[in-house]
Formats: structure tokens, sequence, C-alpha cells
């Protein structure tokens, strides 16, 4: 068997130095990349959170339709305003004459 020359030994080290160094430094982007994604994360929970609080507070009536007429989203306020459950209205239509839209109708100007 052959041995190997010396300077072999010493290349295949520098390899070898260059792969774990390459190997650490993906390392360290794959873990600061998985940081930033739980602190985006983090941040939407928390909008998110916020965001629903003010949509369920009692202190105003949020009612949303989509482009059919649909009743996407009805609030606390709403069903203290309207006297219905959000799940009484929600993904149904409302009619063009309802008790909803009556409810929600401007007064009628003298």
């Amino acid at each position: 068997m052959c041995a190997k020359p010396e300077w072999a030994s010493s290349e295949e080290s520098a390899v070898t130095a260059r792969a774990v160094t390459a190997d650490a430094i993906t390392a360290d982007v794959v873990t600061a990349d998985v940081v930033t994604e739980v602190r985006r994360e983090a941040a939407l929970l928390k909008t998110g959170a916020l965001q629903n609080a003010i949509f369920n507070s009692a202190n105003f009536s949020s009612i949303a339709t989509d482009e059919k007429g649909v009743i996407q989203l009805f609030n606390v306020g709403a069903e203290r305003m309207l006297g219905y459950t959000a799940d009484e209205v929600v993904d149904k239509i409302t009619p063009p004459i309802s008790p909803i839209r009556k409810r929600l109708s401007p007064a009628p100007r003298p």
C-alpha cells in the first residue's frame, strides 16, 4: 500500500475545514431564518389577537359581506344592536328587504 504524500493530508484537512466552515455558516443562516420566522409568527399572532379584541368589542357594530351579499363578519356589537346572533346570520345572504337591512337603513327624512 502506498503512503499518502504529506501535502495530501494537509490539503484534505483544508478541504474538510472549508466544508465544516460552510456547514456552520449554513447552519447559522438557517437558524437566523428560523428565528426570524418565529418572530414574524409571534408578531402576527399578537396583531391578530388585537384585531379580534377590537372586532369583538361591544362598543360598536361591525358587519361585513362579500360581493354577493353573504354576511362574513358579524360582531358582538351588531348582535346587541340588531338582536341576531352571528350564528343566525353569518354565511347567509342578506335579502334586499330584511329586518337587518331595515334596521341598518337611515331613517327617512321628513
